[in-house]
């Protein structure tokens, strides 16, 4: 058993005394302050809280070292797949637009991929201008991690990315074996999809599933060139121009389109699709399965959070140990009380049905009911035995509870009435001294609230009559516009009869003077024939001229005596 971040320890140790030295610093400060101007001291239940606060924290820092049992071999299901990683280790893959940059990047996905993919057997491959496999098939996780972690300081960069030849390479380790039936697989592809070859011409069988994560950036970068110890020197350069390399996601469109079983991401400094990628290759539906040693390593550290979280509760409750004690007593005294009171009703209700209940236990029952909320029978039970003109001293209060009763089914009449009568007719005793101040505020209550209604009532009718008020009048424009509209189909029928009458005179009248109207539309006629005319001879010539002077332009940027092909012959990165 051992920690798996134990390399951390040295800063998990100065963070749990910095926390330490905080904690005593700021307590000291405000206990005195306390003492000062309260003139209270620190107890020991303070300090209790403290120190398993102290415990608590320690613990959950601890916990981050990530705490692991040894190694074990369990047997599982394993899927039985074969499964090829091509790492680009073209010049363009040291571009930084990629934090750190785009090979270290790629090494760190494929690290990942690996530590996800347990039972799977793994190949790695490198590829520029050529194919190199470095591990063959494997399910050693320990080996394929250890041999891309020695990848990270390799000098890459040698040649351009051949990425067509590749994947044709690639597949031939697919080939089924005497004991294997057939020869499917997956291929993880990481690249930055900038072909600088013969193109792309790929053939992949339907058995195969090829995952292609592209690296990089549409806006591209420069290619650094270091020294052996890691020294900047220049920016790479063709042809006297400073290159940048841009990830090309229409080149990778175009591979998937002539691949069946296809999926790309794009990997930027933030994303890492190591879960994606699998469930894409688990998602074939002919995979198959076997029973197979599964090597894991026991998490512990919930064990060390469990106790942590111990230690918080101990902190809080000695922190309020007072504040729980009062609050328990409380809730246990109102539990009681709730359960004597729910018993009591109980009783009397058997009573009650039974017809054995006498009258001071009726009124009990209606105190009960009315606690509960039931204003409708606790009414009808002191209506029954209640007697406003035979009360005894004792049964005063059961009649102030009465009228408060009323006063919540809102029968404010009802209930003013008995109580001004109840009143004028108290006895002076120690019940009667105690039910006036009871009869005042209820009278008070009760006025209060019947004025509210009247205002509610007094509020609505203004509302309708003003609602009513704005119907009618908006019935009157109805009107108004409907008399309107007929008027101006009268003016308009009129106007109609006097423009027939005035086209009919003026075709029987003759034009005063014809030959300046038809000079002047003539003028207008042949000017714009003769701007047309013009036009159509000039555009072409203009057009014509545009052409010319771009095609020059492009001449001056486009080397005619250079191909496509041997741009790409040249190019290295």
């Amino acid at each position: 058993m051992n920690f798996a971040n134990i390399k951390y320890l040295p800063y998990v140790i100065t963070a749990i005394f910095l926390l330490i030295v905080g904690i005593f610093v700021y307590e000291k400060k405000f206990y005195r302050f306390v003492k000062d101007y309260w003139f209270y001291s620190r107890s020991k239940t303070s300090l209790i809280s403290t120190f398993f606060y102290i415990l608590f924290m320690s613990l959950l820092i601890v916990a981050l070292l990530d705490l692991r049992g040894p190694e074990q071999k369990i047997k599982g299901m394993v899927p039985e797949q074969k499964t090829i990683i091509l790492i680009d280790t073209s010049a363009s893959m040291l571009a930084e637009d990629i934090r750190p940059n785009r090979f270290k990047k790629a090494i760190f996905l494929a690290r990942h991929f690996i530590k996800s993919s347990v039972g799977s057997k793994v190949s790695i491959c490198l590829f520029s201008d050529k194919l190199v496999k470095i591990v063959p098939f494997t399910n050693d996780i320990d080996l394929l991690d250890a041999r891309l972690g020695g990848l990270e300081n390799v000098n890459v960069g040698n040649g351009g990315s051949n990425l067509t030849l590749a994947i044709q390479e690639s597949l031939r380790y697919f080939v089924p074996s005497e004991k294997e039936m057939d020869s499917g697989g997956n291929l993880l592809v990481i690249t930055d999809s900038e072909e600088t070859y013969q193109g792309i011409d790929v053939e992949v069988g339907p058995l195969v599933s090829v995952a292609l994560v592209g690296v990089g950036t549409a806006a591209g970068a420069p290619i650094p060139l270091r020294d052996k110890s890691g020294s900047f020197q220049k920016y790479k350069e063709f042809n006297g121009e400073q290159v940048i390399t841009k990830l090309d996601e229409n080149k990778i469109k175009q591979i998937g389109n002539k691949i069946k079983n296809f999926k790309f991401w794009i990997l930027n400094s933030y994303t890492l699709p190591t879960h994606e990628i699998i469930d894409f290759f688990h998602n074939r539906s002919d995979i198959k399965f076997s029973e197979g040693d599964v090597t894991v390593r026991p998490v512990y550290s919930e064990y060390i959070i469990v106790s942590a979280i111990a230690f918080l509760i101990l902190s809080v409750l000695f922190k309020y140990f007072k504040t729980f004690v009062k609050v328990g007593v409380v809730f246990a005294f109102i539990q009681g009380s709730y359960a004597n009171v729910s018993a009591q009703e109980k009783i009397y209700l058997e009573k009650y049905k039974d017809g054995s209940i006498v009258k001071d236990q009726k009124l009990k029952l209606a105190e009960l009911l009315l606690r509960h909320e039931d204003t409708k029978s606790a009414i009808l039970l002191y209506s029954e035995n209640l007697d406003i003109s035979k009360l005894s001293d004792d049964e005063l209060l059961s009649y102030a509870n009465y009228t408060t009763a009323l006063l919540k089914e809102k029968k404010y009449d009802e209930a003013i009435t008995k109580l001004s009568y109840l009143q004028s007719n108290l006895p002076e005793t120690k019940n009667g001294k105690l039910v006036k101040e009871i009869v005042r505020k209820n009278i008070l209550f009760a006025l209060n609230e019947k004025d509210k209604e009247k205002d509610k009532n007094k509020g609505d009718k203004k509302e309708e009559n003003q609602k009513e008020k704005e119907e009618g009048k908006k019935d009157n424009k109805k009107e108004q516009d409907k008399g309107e509209n007929k008027d101006e189909d009268k003016k308009d029928k009129d106007d109609g009869k006097g423009e027939d009458k005035k086209d009919s005179k003026n075709q029987n009248e003759k034009p005063d003077k014809p030959e300046n109207k038809s000079a002047s539309s003539g003028g207008q006629g042949s000017n714009n024939s003769q701007d047309r005319e013009y036009m159509k001879r000039k555009i072409p010539t203009i057009l014509k001229q545009i052409m010319q002077d771009d095609r020059k332009l492009q001449e001056q940027l486009i080397d005619k005596t250079t191909t496509r092909n041997q741009v790409d012959k040249q190019r290295d990165w």
